[in-house]
């Protein structure tokens, strides 16, 4: 049974559940010409809506074509409440958790949930991510690889990962607000590059910044491939051998902390997909598809039951490891 750890959603049943005073700030969809656009606050258009991203027909269709037997829902990265007051933010955020824990109770076994929390505010944030996983049953949680531009290993965000440990709780990074904008304006490469660079970037914040060393037991899962970092290992391990600022705030090699890390499949390369679990581990490496994004993988299972991979790893990647990281009960 296939388990897609990488599929975003965006409902009409949220704008319903958030307060009144917080509507004009809720992300929305709303008809141009007749083609639905995800608006987020203050009414600025996000991106185009797919069909994938509100019919949950459309999404069980889609599954049952390609073969994934259950996703994991988390919220559409360009509508991440990061740059609006505490308080509006705790209220969408929690108006999302409520729905993707509705869609995931209707749907036993198909759904899970991944809460989204108000990260410009650490302490809140780990406050709704306590009452998504106790309260609604949510699996884990996704955040961005930045918080308007700060990098995860900031103090502040301190409160927010020892609540994620200790409900362990995986935490999956997906990129927005990606850096060098005004070098990759053009020819979609804010996606082909931003994307992983910012992932990239958020990973080794986490490694060389300390977090991982003071949470032993956090979870943390890439999104897209990892971004750069399976294949600059060695560099950050040379790094860290001949650099002292590397050991600022770490007492043992990158690889330590990098082996304890997930990675999804949405790499679109089959060789590399190998790489990846050759130099990752079979057991850290599960599927992903990214839907219904262009830019995501259209069949995921696919991509990993045709692969070089040895029976035995297509089985981890398509099932096992993301049932074990996420504790899912999976029905038949």
């Amino acid at each position: 049974m296939s388990v897609d750890v990488h599929a975003h959603i965006f409902t009409d049943g949220l704008a319903k559940k958030v307060p009144s005073r917080f509507a004009a700030q809720c992300p929305q969809i709303r008809y141009v010409d007749g083609v639905p656009v995800i608006f987020v606050y203050n009414m600025k258009v996000a991106e185009r809506a797919l069909e994938g991203h509100f019919s949950i027909d459309k999404r069980l269709r889609d599954m049952d074509t390609t073969g994934v037997h259950a996703q994991l829902l988390s919220i559409v990265p360009t509508t991440y409440c990061y740059s609006l007051e505490v308080e509006a933010a705790e209220g969408i955020c929690r108006a999302q958790n409520d729905e993707l824990a509705r869609i995931a109770r209707d749907h036993p076994g198909r759904f899970y949930g991944l809460a989204e929390v108000p990260l410009q505010d650490a302490e809140a944030a780990a406050e709704e991510l306590e009452r998504a996983v106790q309260v609604n049953g949510m699996v884990g949680v996704q955040i961005g690889a930045n918080v308007n531009g700060m990098n995860l290993d900031e103090p502040r965000f301190l409160p927010f990962f020892q609540v994620a440990e200790k409900l362990q709780a995986p935490i999956f990074i997906h990129p927005d607000n990606v850096p060098g904008l005004d070098r990759i304006p053009r020819y979609n490469l804010r996606n082909f590059i931003g994307n992983p660079l910012d992932t990239t970037i958020a990973a080794t914040s986490l490694i060389f910044g300390g977090v991982l060393e003071r949470f032993q037991n956090l979870k943390i899962l890439l999104a897209h491939g990892g971004g750069f970092v399976p294949y600059q290992r060695g560099r950050f391990a040379r790094g860290f051998k001949v650099k002292e600022e590397a050991k600022l705030r770490i007492s043992r090699p990158p690889d330590d902390y990098l082996s304890r890390m997930y990675f999804d499949t949405v790499i679109h390369y089959e060789p590399a997909l190998r790489y990846m679990v050759e130099t990752c581990g079979s057991r850290r490496v599960v599927m992903g598809s990214d839907y219904p994004a262009a830019m995501g993988d259209p069949e995921p299972v696919q991509f990993v039951a045709t692969s070089h991979l040895k029976e035995e790893e297509k089985r981890l990647v398509l099932s096992e490891n993301a049932r074990e990281l996420f504790r899912l009960d999976l029905k038949t």
